[in-house]
């Protein structure tokens, strides 16, 4: 191969670099901004309660993990929608465990109550929530509720999550069943005790999910302990003239997993029944309506920043003329920012496509091209790899995510190298060197797809979550190529050298 010959593709290797450097600047920011994200808390007048109180008080049970599809098994949950309101409800993404219940509880979205992961779990909402207007409330459940409403709950809290959430042991099942039985068991007693407002969390449909899958045998035994503790408490909760409200935070994905905007895991259950409910009502509502609902309920003010509206439709009263919580029609800036963004990346990635096959020659680049499709198309299928933030939903799970993502490309890559290669015949190590930046660009190209089509939206200062995902494509797409190319150049040049001896 002659110094000319060399010229492209060491232009193409210092390219490719580059390429590289950027991506990994973007995906840390992107990163930074989505986990660091501290929003400042509003200027807001309070609001004034809605009314007289419906109920004189009102268990919260949330249900971790339960998509709107599974819910259908609890038969204690079909007959207390039988005697009170059942609504579908959506999640607002990020579909995780912090931000949902974040957002039941302010009424308001991830960007606001500043939520937007579950890491930082000591860091408190931010802005008003429904405990401000309450005294005394209880909570039994997660640790997360009391890191983020401290104020609203603090030593009150009896957190149910024993230390083997994620864990992979024989007695996790065990302990967590027993866990929770325990804490039914001190609810249903309490409730002789004056307090407004009790919150309950069942964290077994969540755990079973993430380790088993959607359907296993393991989350269908999680569903018959809900079921049963639901049975359990339902008659004790309404028997003393109370509400009792059961929702849940997110679904999961058939493989296990959330945090995506994915159907079946946006679509969850939400039952209400008891005093200040309306017999068989029906109808559909968003997470952010929950809070004012239950401020509703209590007769107090709902929190001064939430956007969702009361669910007349499913209490006891007359809907108020002047109900303060009527939903603002959602902002078209997320959905155009991710347009803007994922057309930025696409450009960028028809460059590195041009200039890969520039320097490879359109027949070699068309052959990298499909080998590299069909083999990272069999790869992900054999993979079962969900293309979606509901992949990287836990810091257990982002490592092996990754490392999968990593080896799909990598393997499709070298896939459509070597027959490029071997389709460019003498010039085949400049061939692969281009073709290889062009794959590159492809990856690039795919990753902002994914990120036009699957993005989390997120109004406010987070462009959108879903340009994590793009940058980390792009990041895993340059490392996995780069070497490739540098080692085509490197190879070129010992050939040359020999070559002249």
């Amino acid at each position: 191969m002659t110094a000319a010959d060399r010229s492209p593709l060491r232009r193409l290797a210092l390219l490719s670099v580059v390429a590289a450097t950027l991506a990994a600047a973007a995906a840390d920011r992107a990163w930074t901004s989505l986990v660091d994200h501290a929003p400042e808390p509003p200027a807001l007048a309070p609001r004034s309660p809605l009314g007289p109180p419906l109920s004189p008080r009102v268990v919260l049970v949330l249900v971790d993990g339960l998509g709107e599809a599974p819910a259908r098994e609890l038969r204690s949950l079909a007959a207390l929608s039988r005697d009170g309101a059942q609504l579908a409800c959506q999640a607002s993404p990020p579909t995780l465990s912090r931000p949902g219940r974040a957002t039941l509880l302010t009424g308001v979205r991830a960007h606001q109550h500043g939520a937007t992961t579950n890491f930082h779990s000591d860091r408190p909402a931010v802005g008003p929530s429904l405990l401000d207007g309450l005294q005394g409330a209880r909570v039994w459940g997660s640790k997360l509720w009391p890191g983020l409403f401290p104020r609203g709950f603090g030593d009150r809290a009896r957190v149910t999550r024993v230390d083997v959430h994620h864990a992979q042991h024989r007695d996790k099942a065990v302990a967590l069943f027993a866990a929770e039985r325990e804490a039914v068991a001190e609810l249903i007693e309490a409730l002789a005790e004056d307090f407004p407002l009790a919150v309950l969390d069942l964290l077994a449909v969540d755990s079973s999910s993430h380790d088993h899958g959607v359907g296993s045998p393991e989350q269908r035994a999680a569903l018959q302990h809900v079921d049963a503790m639901l049975a359990q408490l339902a008659p004790a909760v309404l028997g003393r003239g109370a509400t009792l409200v059961v929702t849940a935070d997110h679904g999961h994905v058939a493989e296990g997993g959330h945090g995506g905007d994915e159907p079946e895991v946006t679509a969850v259950p939400l039952v209400l029944a008891g005093a200040g409910v309306k017999t068989g009502a029906r109808g559909r509502c968003a997470h952010l309506d929950v809070a004012p609902t239950l401020a509703a309920l209590l007769g107090v003010a709902p929190p001064a920043a939430a956007e969702g509206r009361v669910l007349w439709e499913a209490l006891a009263a007359e809907p108020l003329a002047t109900s303060p919580t009527t939903p603002q029609p959602p902002s078209e800036a997320p959905r155009a920012r991710r347009w803007s963004s994922a057309g930025a990346a696409a450009l960028a990635a028809l460059g590195l496509l041009w200039l890969g096959v520039t320097a490879a020659g359109p027949g070699a680049s068309a052959v990298f091209a499909l080998v590299a499709a069909a083999a990272g198309a069999a790869l992900l299928h054999l993979s079962g790899l969900r293309l979606s933030f509901s992949g990287i939903n836990d810091e257990v799970l982002i490592v092996p995510y990754f490392t999968r993502v990593a080896a799909i490309a990598a393997g499709a890559a070298l896939c459509g190298a070597l027959a490029a290669g071997r389709w460019a015949g003498r010039d085949r190590l400049r061939a692969a060197g281009g073709a290889l930046v062009a794959g590159q660009g492809a990856l690039l190209l795919f990753a902002a797809l994914v990120h036009a089509r699957h993005s989390l939206l997120v109004d406010g200062p987070l462009d959108a979550i879903g340009i994590v995902f793009l940058a980390f494509a792009a990041l895993i797409g340059s490392l996995g190529l780069t070497p490739l190319v540098l080692a085509a150049w490197a190879a070129s040049g010992a050939l040359e050298r020999r070559a002249l001896r």
